[in-house]
């Protein structure tokens, strides 16, 4: 049994208490759950909502951080869609004039069934967890086809302070909307470069807790540090990502010294509309090789999620 709070805050100096949700970081590896019930995950990030002047629903729909069809083509845009705000501009340069950032907090209390083994006190007798996560998340426009995202976290165990960082440079390119994204991530995969459903594709861009036990990917293990680029292409329709990567965090030590990316990841998922549901299907394949933890290792999950407005 999971049961979860969240809280998030705005660091923006803009008015309004509208929230919008993007990724956060995920609940890090330790013990594993047998739950009798499991609790929803809202992940709460109003930095967009700020810079758009749209509340939650104008970008998600039913239980977030699902997105709907403008949600998904704000994400496709690079993140640079604005609202009311005013923009610093320059050569090369639109921005907001205030910085859209917020802070997620997550305090957790998780009962597993079993029972604690010697003297060491586990979820099988209730743990709580606080702060489960932290994450300061920076996020928005930096020019007309030019955006961000960046979360940083409270580190552990070594890790570095800046968690996650992509940067998509999107342009319409007739009736498809193309990106080149360069990214590197501690935790979340490959995957982390684009991605639009909440099917768990990516680690932390999911509607439930428990992300072994509610997505195939995660179950096999495709979460890792990874640094790359990615090349996407998409509309209201479908949406495909190709990734050139590798293993590592360019923010840690290893990715500092790491040889030019090695490793594939391909997605290609489709978005219809149908009888007034928005739906999404897909498949994403990793191939070629890289290291990791010395191990070479394919994976060929897929993912699919509907929801109904």
């Amino acid at each position: 049994m999971l049961i979860v709070a969240v809280l998030a805050a705005t660091l923006s100096g803009g008015s309004g208490s509208e929230a919008s949700l993007a990724p956060t970081r995920p609940e890090r590896a330790g013990v594993a759950t047998s739950a009798s019930s499991t609790a929803l995950v809202t992940r709460v990030v109003p930095a967009f909502a700020r810079q758009t002047g749209l509340a939650c629903s104008g970008c998600h729909s039913q239980h977030y951080p699902a997105l709907n069809a403008a949600g998904r083509q704000f994400k496709l845009d690079g993140f640079t869609l604005m609202g009311a705000q005013p923009k610093v501009e320059g050569s090369h340069l639109s921005m907001p004039v205030s910085l859209n950032a917020s802070i997620f907090l997550k305090l957790r209390a998780q009962k597993t069934n079993g029972t604690d083994a010697g003297q060491k006190r586990t979820a099988n007798s209730w743990t709580v967890q606080f702060p489960d996560e932290f994450v300061l998340f920076l996020a928005g426009r930096v020019s007309e086809h030019v955006g961000f995202a960046l979360e940083g976290q409270l580190p552990e165990g070594g890790a570095a302070v800046l968690a996650s960082f992509k940067m998509p440079f999107s342009y319409k390119m007739g009736r498809v909307q193309g990106s080149v994204i360069p990214f590197t991530t501690d935790g979340l995969g490959a995957a982390y470069g684009f991605e639009l459903l909440n099917t768990g594709a990516v680690r932390n861009v999911r509607i439930l807790e428990g992300r072994n036990d509610v997505s195939a990917q995660q179950y096999a293990g495709t979460s890792s540090a990874a640094s790359g680029v990615a090349f996407v292409a998409g509309n209201r329709h479908f949406f495909a990502n190709f990734s050139r990567w590798a293993p590592v965090h360019l923010a840690a030590p290893e990715g500092l010294a790491s040889p030019l990316p090695t490793a594939n990841y391909a997605r290609i998922a489709m978005t219809p509309t149908v009888a007034g549901w928005d739906l999404g299907f897909g498949m994403q394949t990793w191939f070629g090789s890289a290291a990791h933890s010395s191990t070479k290792c394919a994976s060929w999950p897929h993912s699919a999620s509907g929801s109904g407005r």
